[in-house]
């Protein structure tokens, strides 16, 4: 089990992975901040990006917050890492 720190940026103009510094994930969404969109959106986004199943991803803190805690099961710290790491460098050559 891992956890994973993320700060949503809501209403953005696309989903993007923006920063990495080790202790939390940027990420900017498309959906709205209404009613759990967002927060569907961000686990749905983050399952397709990391390669992790949806259902080992579950939102523990920061269900109203911009600011989340993800429990990720099934990968180790230094492996959600390295696909954080390569999703943002995917994203930044397709700019």
């Amino acid at each position: 089990m891992t956890i994973l720190v993320v700060k949503v940026t809501a209403q953005a103009s696309h989903h993007s992975f923006v920063s990495w510094d080790q202790k939390m994930l940027r990420v900017r969404l498309k959906a709205a901040p209404e009613k759990g969109q967002a927060n569907a959106a961000l686990l749905i986004y983050l399952s397709r990006m990391l390669g992790i199943p949806r259902q080992a991803i579950e939102m523990t803190r920061g269900h109203t917050s911009r600011v989340k805690y993800l429990k990720i099961d099934g990968i180790s710290r230094e492996a959600l890492s390295e696909r954080i790491e390569k999703s943002l460098s995917l994203e930044s050559h397709q700019k």
